[in-house]
């Protein structure tokens, strides 16, 4: 048997990744196949040495989306992206709220209920997570459009009615 080695690529000699990842799961949230993607990736991201929250690339490609004007954000699952967790989930709330300013006519509200994701025993409050809407969306007269009116816009809900 002979065996040959591959010739270095362009790459060679770069701190492995040289770029930001990303993990594209094509299916619905929270089914069979998007759980276990999620954890995946969690479990990656620290051993891969990716930056996270508002320095990281992801955060970066969806603020350019937003500041295009055609795209549209979620703001969901602190409990699930947060590193530094309950009451108030902090770096992830920081993320949220950043968004929300940056585009207020282009963000909706998400719930990840019934959190396929987290063991029945650790589940978060769903009314705290609600109220933290408080502080991302600091606005009063914003919060009803992230709740209703961007929804609405978004997936052509009927609001005559």
């Amino acid at each position: 048997m002979i065996r040959r080695r591959a010739a270095p690529g362009p790459g060679a000699g770069l701190a492995w990744p040289a770029r930001s990842l990303r993990t594209i799961v094509g299916f619905p949230p929270g089914g069979a196949v998007d759980i276990p993607g999620r954890l995946i990736a969690d479990m990656l991201t620290p051993r891969l040495g990716q930056p996270v929250g508002l320095r990281s690339a992801a955060f970066s490609a969806v603020r350019g989306l937003l500041d295009v004007g055609n795209s549209w954000a979620k703001l969901s699952g602190p409990d699930i992206k947060s590193r530094l967790g309950p009451p108030d989930y902090a770096n992830a709330g920081e993320i949220a709220a950043v968004l929300a300013r940056a585009a207020p006519e282009r963000v909706v509200r998400g719930s990840d209920w019934p959190h396929p994701t987290e063991p029945s025993d650790a589940e978060p409050d769903d009314r705290s997570l609600l109220h933290l809407l408080r502080s991302w969306v600091p606005d009063a007269a914003a919060r009803p459009r992230v709740l209703v009116g961007n929804p609405a816009a978004l997936y052509g809900f009927d609001t005559a009615t």
